[in-house]
């Protein structure tokens, strides 16, 4: 269109201004298993193109629209506090439309991410159970299995001490005895776990406890909430 025809058009109007809305939100978000839950802070900011939203609330619009962008990120495994801090910015921070075809867009500036309290306490005593599991593991199938290994991992943890490790040798025996006795009267719990973990000895120690709790969802989903809380507690 040449400045003739723009001349005789006249003036057009100019685009209503955009006007930014910013409201706080804070709130909790679900992580990727059961106990495990993120406390988040940000800042909405949302605005409509064209003019005013005609919504009553369209505050609410717009947290709710991050809240359930934030939800499926947040359910994200292995990620720590201050890499879901930095996936929830990147992707929150980029303005986009409420729906599809909406005038109205919103984003967030200032967002503030960290596991709870109890989710890290809950984290925290994960690992170290994970830790004494995979301890236990090591003493009954690599040490413990017969005299030779035991004796040669006293002997590295003596200090090279010979003369004593030749002292504890029928103690060595008695302990080799026990852990690899088989007795029927254990708790089935026990024997399930054992059968478990003999099933599938390549598994990594924490991809051992999945299986466990896995087990105990099944129990409870088929309704039998006694056997998968004796298996807890046998693993507790």
């Amino acid at each position: 269109m040449n400045w003739w025809q723009n001349l005789q058009r006249g003036a057009q109007p100019l685009p209503a201004p955009r006007i930014y809305h910013r409201e706080q939100w804070s709130g909790v978000l679900q992580g990727a298993e059961p106990g495990v839950e993120w406390r988040a802070e940000w800042t909405v900011v949302w605005w409509t193109e064209g003019g005013q939203s005609t919504h009553p609330a369209p505050a609410s619009i717009a947290a709710v629209a991050i809240r359930d962008r934030a939800a499926p990120l947040a359910r994200a495994e292995g990620v720590s506090s201050d890499m879901m801090q930095h996936v929830l910015a990147a992707e929150l921070g980029h303005p986009r439309p409420v729906a599809a075809n909406s005038s109205m867009w919103v984003g967030t500036e200032n967002v503030q991410v960290e596991l709870t309290e109890h989710s890290a306490a809950f984290l925290r005593q994960r690992r170290e159970r994970v830790g004494e599991l995979a301890e236990i593991a090591h003493l009954r199938e690599n040490v413990l299995s017969d005299l030779p290994h035991a004796v040669l991992w006293w002997v590295r943890r003596s200090g090279y001490d010979v003369e004593d490790a030749l002292q504890k040798e029928e103690v060595f025996k008695q302990l080799i005895r026990i852990v690899n006795a088989r007795q029927a009267a254990e708790p089935w719990a026990q024997r399930l776990t054992d059968a478990l973990a003999e099933a599938m000895p390549g598994l990594e120690p924490q991809n051992r406890w999945d299986v466990f709790e896995q087990v105990q969802r099944l129990m409870k989903g088929y309704g039998h909430d006694d056997a998968a809380d004796e298996l807890a507690r046998h693993l507790a």
